[in-house]
């Protein structure tokens, strides 16, 4: 009969579509929704941090000068070329979403224009402040108990293209190092 009385924990009944929603609620401006994303992802630690890691890509981060020659193809006389490239910037989606936009606010060519704006059409969705996610989601990891959160906070310090995540990946190591010293 006590079965029945059970209480389910957080990660028992999180459903990925929820995850999804925290995702999106911790690029929100509105501080008490992406502090509940942050806590919510802190507490599903184990389940969060798999889905975490899908999200962020690490491994598949291109570097700007790989996306800058692509960028250049797509103005190569060679029509399989100019395919080639935009099917590759394609596969990379919102990780080179900044130097698209600037390529494009380089008035190209027609064509160019339009592979460029085709590419960026289906990034161009509200996903609200990149940095700000950024920022909560160092916050989540480096108060997860989970071993591999922190793993993934020495990744990011290591391997993240964008400077300031990789900077304050470093900082919230060094402050799980500090507290585990300090116990």
């Amino acid at each position: 009969m006590a079965h029945y009385f059970r209480y389910k924990t957080p990660a028992d009944v999180i459903a990925d579509a929820d995850l999804k929603k925290h995702w999106k609620d911790l690029a929100t401006t509105a501080g008490t929704t992406g502090g509940h994303a942050v806590w919510s992802l802190m507490v599903l630690d184990k389940k969060a941090l798999p889905f975490l890691e899908d999200r962020l890509r690490i491994s598949e981060l291109p570097n700007a000068k790989m996306i800058t020659a692509l960028i250049a193809q797509l103005d190569d006389e060679d029509f399989a070329v100019r395919e080639d490239a935009t099917k590759s910037l394609s596969k990379l989606g919102k990780s080179a979403a900044a130097e698209l936009r600037r390529a494009l606010s380089k008035n190209p060519a027609a064509e160019t224009k339009a592979r460029l704006e085709a590419l960026l059409r289906p990034l161009s969705e509200d996903d609200g402040d990149p940095r700000l996610r950024a920022q909560r989601v160092l916050a989540a990891l480096e108060h997860m108990t989970a071993p591999d959160a922190q793993k993934l906070l020495e990744h990011l310090a290591d391997k993240e293209v964008d400077e300031d995540v990789r900077r304050d990946a470093a900082a919230a190591v060094r402050r799980i190092k500090a507290r585990v010293a300090a116990q």
